[in-house]
């Protein structure tokens, strides 16, 4: 048999390409459950946070063009996360997962990380035959965590830990209204931030999307991967 992604002959019944080390995707072990030990031999963290931070990026820049092309909307102000931009206390508005005392760059994109996290556990436990169980939840948080690339993930994993803790969720609100007034640089409800959340609704879908399709490609999964490019008119 040949590998699928870069041709090299492999051994059948092999789950890993020796020439790229893409997993293999055979009757054997298609969508078979990875446990918690295989994560560690898999490498599955840091390809998990490579594919979600891809389809975050992705998803920033259709959100800045749409804003961009858009009429009677403004252009957003802060159009990158840094630390150093910080624009205070929500107001009344504040949602209830956002567990910060100031929005800043850091934290307006930890929420994003947060919500996929969230999203991508949760696409990953409900697979028809489950990528992971759900009583591997814990391990792959602990090792998200041990292989975190950046202060930024680390709050993100903090936020998600706490949430299922209090046995909530990062949902869409709480997403949408950390960063329409950190892309506004506003802290208070205005009317811009109004327009802008209204335009980055419809624009989760993709992200969810992006998130999912990253998932099943850390999951070796490549009919979902090829259903969800095809949903998503890739």
């Amino acid at each position: 048999m040949y590998c699928s992604a870069c041709g090299t002959n492999v051994q059948p019944g092999a789950r890993f390409c020796t020439g790229c080390g893409s997993r293999q995707e055979t009757p054997s072990n298609a969508q078979e459950p990875v446990n918690a030990e295989q994560f560690k031999t898999n490498s599955i963290y840091a390809s998990l946070i490579s594919e979600l931070d891809s389809a975050r990026l992705g998803w920033l820049s259709l959100v800045k063009d749409s804003t961009k092309s858009s009429e009677g909307v403004s252009s957003i102000v802060n159009s990158e996360f840094s630390e150093k931009i910080d624009i205070g206390l929500l107001g009344y508005d504040k949602p209830k997962m956002f567990v910060f005392d100031t929005l800043n760059g850091a934290a307006a994109e930890a929420t994003v990380i947060g919500w996929q996290i969230e999203s991508a556990i949760g696409f990953a436990v409900n697979q028809d035959q489950g990528y992971i169980q759900p009583e591997d939840v814990r391990d792959l948080l602990l090792g998200l965590t041990q292989s975190a690339p950046n202060k930024t993930w680390t709050l993100a994993l903090g936020m998600v830990v706490q949430s299922l803790q209090q046995g909530a969720m990062i949902d869409n609100d709480c997403v949408t209204t950390v960063l329409s007034h950190y892309f506004m640089n506003e802290n208070v409800l205005t009317l811009e931030v109004v327009k802008i959340a209204e335009k980055i609704v419809p624009l989760l879908t993709f992200l969810q999307g992006f998130t999912y399709l990253g998932t099943s490609r850390v999951f070796g999964d490549s009919q979902t991967v090829a259903r969800i490019q095809e949903t998503l008119g890739m």
